[in-house]
This record gives C-alpha cells, structure tokens and sequence, in this order.
C-alpha cells in the first residue's frame, strides 16, 4: 500500500499523483483517511492497522490519503510495515498557511479558525473541524503545522518504510525524488 501523509495544503495530491504516475498506482478513487465518509474510526490506530491488511490482502493499488499526526501512526507503525509505505510530505510554511486560509476563504461550509488575513489565521488556535487528526491540541494554526515533521521524522529514523518529501524538492527535482 501508499500512504501519503502531510499537513493539508503540504502537495499530498502532488505526490499522490507523482506515486501514480510512477508505480502504477490509483488516484481515483483514494481512500481518504481525513473523512469519515465509510464506516471505518479512523481515530482508532488498531482499527486502521486492520483496515490496512485488509487493503493489503487484496493487493489495492489505490493511494491511501492522510493527515493524520505521527503520534496516531506511532503504536501500529511496527504493523504497518508489513503492509504499506508511508510517504509524508512537507512544505515551507509560508506558502501552507497562505494557501490553507485562501482555500478555508472559499469554502462553502464553516471551516475555523476563520480569520481576515493569514497572519491571524496562522497565530489562531485550530478549532472546529481542524481538529479531527490532531491527537492534541496545537497552541496555533502555525504550530499545528510545525509539530508533525518531527514525530514523522522521528518514525522515519526508526522505520526504512517511512519517507520524507520535501514539496519543493518534489516540484523542483521530480525526476531525482521519484528515483529515489
């Protein structure tokens, strides 16, 4: 299985169709591991690691989507090595928090923090549905995005199966990242 993680607005989609492209995977349909829109607690990690064998078992060539925070992948992280690759990408955080308040400014539903420009979205403590793939609360919009690279790059240290994408590098040197 692929997993793609990262913050959202970080290129999941980017590196989800760049995994496609390059080892024959699907994007559409992904399983989106952000919504609820199956019957599955995606806020239970057992759960999921069974979720993921069954995938496995049936030998599912559809890219798996998360934004889950690496605390939630920690206690199943040994079990999912038998199954799935694990690939969180990551972006500079000027351009994440630009394009999470433009995309939040759109949105036909109430998505929070709402706020008037993106510096007050940044400095705004995350609420409402932000908090669905945090296993705490992050103390603001931006700490919410800085906390998750250092529990992902913690699992990739300790786990061959667990790698780290810049976004940048995937945009700028897409041959070479996908090579390796």
């Amino acid at each position: 299985l692929a997993v793609v993680v990262g913050h959202e607005r970080s290129g999941n989609h980017f590196l989800m169709n760049a995994i496609a492209e390059v080892c024959g995977y699907k994007v559409s349909p992904y399983l989106d591991l952000d919504h609820a829109d199956v019957n599955i607690n995606f806020y239970h990690a057992e759960t999921l690691a069974d979720v993921l064998r069954g995938l496995a078992a049936h030998h599912t060539a559809n890219v798996i989507k998360s934004h889950h925070d690496a605390a939630f992948f920690a206690p199943i992280i040994s079990d999912v090595a038998d199954h799935a690759r694990l690939f969180y990408i990551y972006r500079r955080p000027g351009p994440v928090m630009a394009s999470f308040w433009s995309l939040i400014q759109g949105s036909p539903w109430p998505e929070e923090p709402v706020a008037g420009d993106v510096l007050t979205f940044a400095q705004s403590p995350p609420s409402g549905r932000f908090l669905r793939c945090q296993m705490a609360q992050a103390e603001t919009m931006f700490a919410r995005w800085a906390d998750p690279p250092r529990g992902w790059r913690a699992l990739a240290e300790s786990h061959t199966h667990v790698h780290l994408i810049a976004y940048e590098a995937l945009r700028d040197d897409y041959e070479n990242v996908m090579a390796s």
